[in-house]
């Protein structure tokens, strides 16, 4: 699945995804915080 901007901003839908398993690549602000199973990554600068 891939979505802009606006569903990147959505962590639910993150989690729905995640949770059933579907490949997802979703758009976000520079200045938006993400957390992975990796860790967590901070705004790019």
């Amino acid at each position: 699945m891939t979505g802009d901007e606006v569903y990147g901003q959505s962590p639910h839908l993150r989690a729905k995804l995640e949770r059933r398993q579907v490949g997802y690549v979703l758009a976000v602000a520079s200045s938006h915080q993400i957390t992975t199973g990796a860790g967590s990554a901070g705004p790019i600068r």
